[in-house]
């Protein structure tokens, strides 16, 4: 039998999600869905619904049965669906198109954005939380959206995320200079700078460390420190930058960590301007641009690199401000390590390139 009058049925199941009352909507979603399974805006209030109420597999699949019917068009729906489905570029693309036709309506370009921290661009991110707001958006906790960016973005990364709607929503309010994600970005390396023992110390390096490598992996210090040595070897091998392998082994060798650090931070700096237009830059940009503008508009675990490089490549100046010990060198070898490592890890996940279903 036909669901009777399935146009009200579905105004009520939207007024519902709307209100996130998610156990009044599903059964209404159902019903819809049982006749027409290809429903689109069934299957995307569904799959929100599934997702908020913590089912997170059955929403992958209304999503994924919802990105199948993508046409020439891009559709809004298809976009979110791309982003739960892990295809961040994909969802952009179509955010973008979409937008050019219909930039009015504030969630998209949230969606929007958090497509674009997703891939790494952070500051166009950052314009579409401006355009969002301004929109009249609001996010708001234990919402379908909330629960999109609970999907997209775990730990460290949600947090980040929130730091960047802080700021705008701030200078929205009149705010002219915001500086949540700065201050949460030193966090990390001010906490280990500060640590007043050799416990808390390694207890600090843990935590930066997890915040840079994959969460499969651990920090070993002895492991890290012989990656840093793998690396700068294989600089040493190479046909473009053997200088700086010689340089930094010879550094390495003498324990002038900090020198390291410096000469570190300056290759990576000059290979973030070979990837700036991963990151939606121009050249230029990056070598015109102060730390403290830069490293805001970096990826989360970019920007920590960087800036702990140059707070071991500035140690005594810094060491005054903040009033600390050394690092313990073999701790500070691996740190070294860990860092080198996850900033080309990161830019390599950052190549633009096809997505692939979830």
């Amino acid at each position: 039998m036909k669901t009777a009058d399935p146009t009200k049925i579905l105004h009520q199941a939207r007024l519902c999600t709307e209100r996130n009352e998610v156990s009044g909507a599903l059964p209404l979603l159902d019903a819809i869905l049982a006749d027409n399974p290809d429903h689109p805006e069934a299957l995307h209030l569904r799959g929100r619904c599934r997702l908020v109420s913590g089912n997170r597999e059955a929403a992958l699949q209304d999503y994924r049965h919802l990105a199948a019917q993508a046409s020439a068009e891009a559709d809004v729906r298809v976009a979110e669906a791309r982003l739960l489905l892990g295809q961040p570029q994909s969802a952009l693309q179509d955010f973008n198109r979409f937008l050019q036709r219909d930039p009015q309506e504030g969630e998209p370009l949230f969606l929007a954005a958090l497509a674009g921290y997703r891939t790494g661009l952070i500051e166009r991110s950052v314009e579409r939380l401006r355009q969002a707001i301004e929109r009249g958006f609001d996010w708001q906790e234990e919402s379908t959206v909330d629960a999109i960016v609970h999907h997209c973005l775990a730990g460290a990364f949600f947090l980040d995320f929130e730091q960047l709607y802080l700021d705008v929503f701030e200078a929205s309010e009149g705010n002219r200079n915001p500086q949540n994600r700065w201050y949460s970005l030193n966090m990390p390396i001010y906490d280990l700078y500060t640590a007043k023992s050799a416990a808390e110390q390694q207890q600090r390096a843990e935590q930066l460390a997890r915040l840079l490598l994959p969460d499969e992996q651990k920090f070993e210090p002895t492991r890290h420190v012989r990656r840093l040595n793998e690396m700068i070897r294989d600089f040493m091998r190479s046909e473009t930058d053997a200088r700086f392998g010689l340089e930094a082994n010879k550094l390495l060798q003498e324990g002038q960590l900090h020198d390291l650090a410096r000469l570190i931070l300056a290759m990576l700096l000059d290979h973030l301007q070979q990837f700036s237009n991963w990151l939606g830059f121009e050249k230029e940009r990056i070598h015109n641009s102060q730390l403290q503008d830069l490293a805001p508009l970096l990826p989360l675990r970019l920007a920590l690199v960087i800036l702990f490089l140059y707070a071991g490549a500035a140690s005594d100046r810094f060491h005054a401000q903040v009033h600390q010990q050394e690092i313990e060198p073999n701790l500070f070898k691996a740190l070294l390590g860990v860092g080198f490592f996850a900033f080309y890890q990161e830019i390599e996940a950052m190549r633009p390139s096809t997505d692939s279903p979830a």
